[in-house]
């Protein structure tokens, strides 16, 4: 009465009764499968429970194709045995597939015994991204909060509806100056700078978000350390450049090397480093991005001095070298700039938009720490179109307020660029979202939206699922 209370509790239970023998013998005889079914199923796992007459032992098979006797249980992906003789067996089956049907049978004592034949479920349908609007919105990663600490919360904007999903998921090592990508429906975090205590040490862990399960995974390290950099995905892999090996700028920002990281190979993936044809700048907290497969930067803070420069270039992957065009500057010289590409597709509701390169906020000040003792934040923002013969940065409408490390993104929905967050002075962030009509980025205005962010930072980095 106690298993039958249970199950009436906590299954959805599926009763059968068979008078079959199993066996010419008395003894076995009396055994009988009396009854099974399943419970919790979820996206990846089901439970699946088993009651015998008799104590003996239980066994479960499963598989995405029907299993139809004994010679197809043999092929069966998975044949689970308890482990003790029991009436009563429940089989826990993880690592499954959302959104697909298993056939599953089960029996008392072994092959060829009382069988429950054919039965399937279906597990649930994986509607984390429905859910928060995943493939439309813009995801916040990283940065430093209020309390001077790197943040591990992921808060997820919807700028349709206006509204916010705050902590869907948790960065497991949560870190500051990371370069964040995204890439074939996932998102890495990689290296950056995490705190302990009151010390920020340089990162070179590697850690992936499935954006459509919301699980984790670690994944190969960095050859190594690195924050600071710029990172980009031009589809097929991962590219790395500038940034340092140490929280000291002066001595260990990289000269001239790439990095390129191939996650489909093995199970953690593959690093490789090597020197680009071509000088590209050694600094820290420049801005960048990457479009038509070359990958656009601009601004940062130059190893030697410490100073914010204005100065860009493009780097192709697939060249291995910058571009021979003298890429125009910005009209302000900063640091820890935030910067986006606007690529309209075919499919987007304005695809016929110019593609650009928007550069915002950051720190006019000279500093070799990271994080930066003193800042002179910026408001202004500048806009390069490409495809077009004049090779210049367009002044546009200052922000409403000075910010420095912001983040930006773009709503190809809604036409709009968002700037969130930022520090507008050392070490205070802000939790304000600024936006502009892409269809007069030169005019603007900005405007404040009237929501905030779930909580102010800075240094941190906003990415999209579509791009």
């Amino acid at each position: 009465m106690k298993f039958i209370l249970i199950i009436n509790l906590s299954f959805l239970f599926l009763f059968n009764c068979y008078n079959s023998p199993l066996s010419d013998t008395e003894a076995i005889e009396k055994l009988k499968l009396e009854g099974f079914g399943l419970s919790n199923v979820g996206e990846t796992s089901a439970h699946i429970f088993v009651l015998c007459s008799e104590k003996t032992n239980g066994l479960m098979a499963f598989s995405e194709l029907p299993l139809n006797g004994i010679g197809a249980l043999l092929g069966a992906d998975n044949v689970r045995v308890s482990i003790r003789e029991g009436k009563e067996h429940l089989f826990m089956v993880d690592g499954l597939k959302p959104n697909t049907r298993y056939y599953y049978q089960v029996y008392c004592k072994e092959l060829g015994g009382v069988s429950s034949g054919n039965q399937s479920f279906v597990t649930t349908s994986n509607d984390f991204l429905d859910r928060i609007n995943g493939l439309r919105s813009i995801w916040i990663l990283g940065g430093i909060g209020s309390n001077f600490e790197p943040l591990g919360m992921i808060d997820v904007y919807d700028p349709i509806d206006n509204r916010w999903f705050e902590n869907v998921s948790q960065i497991p090592t949560p870190r500051a100056f990371a370069q964040i990508v995204y890439h074939k429906g996932y998102i890495f975090v990689i290296g950056g700078a995490t705190k302990v205590g009151s010390s920020w040490l340089q990162s070179r862990i590697v850690e992936r978000l499935d954006t459509a399960r919301n699980e984790w995974k670690r994944m190969a390290d960095m050859p190594i350390d690195l924050q600071g950099g710029i990172g980009v995905s031009n589809g097929e892999e991962i590219y790395l450049i500038s940034g340092s090996t140490t929280m000291d700028m002066t001595t260990g920002t990289i000269l001239n090397t790439v990095f390129r990281f191939n996650p489909s190979v093995g199970s953690t993936g593959q690093w490789s480093q090597y020197t680009s044809n071509n000088a590209i700048f050694p600094r820290l907290d420049m801005g960048g991005c990457i479009m038509n497969g070359s990958l656009f930067f601009s601004g940062g803070r130059l190893y030697s001095d410490g100073n914010a420069y204005a100065t860009s270039d493009v780097y192709l992957p697939s060249a291995n070298s910058t571009t021979t065009l003298v890429e125009a500057s910005i009209n302000q010289a900063r640091h820890g700039v935030a910067t986006v590409c606007y690529n309209p597709k075919s499919t987007d509701p304005y695809p016929n938009d110019s593609q650009a390169f928007l550069v915002v906020g950051g720190s006019t000040a000279s500093n070799f720490n990271q994080p930066v003792t003193a800042i002179a934040p910026s408001s202004s923002y500048d806009y390069y179109r490409t495809g077009i013969n004049s090779n210049i940065f367009q002044a546009g409408p200052t922000l409403p307020a000075s910010v420095y490390y912001p983040s930006i993104e773009i709503s190809y929905q809604n036409r709009r660029a968002y700037v969130m967050g930022g520090s507008t002075s050392i070490n205070i962030p802000t939790d304000n979202i600024y936006s502009i009509d892409l269809a007069n980025p030169i005019g603007g205005p900005w405007r404040l939206e009237s929501i905030k962010m779930p909580r102010p930072r800075f240094a941190h980095k906003a990415v999209i699922l579509s791009r």
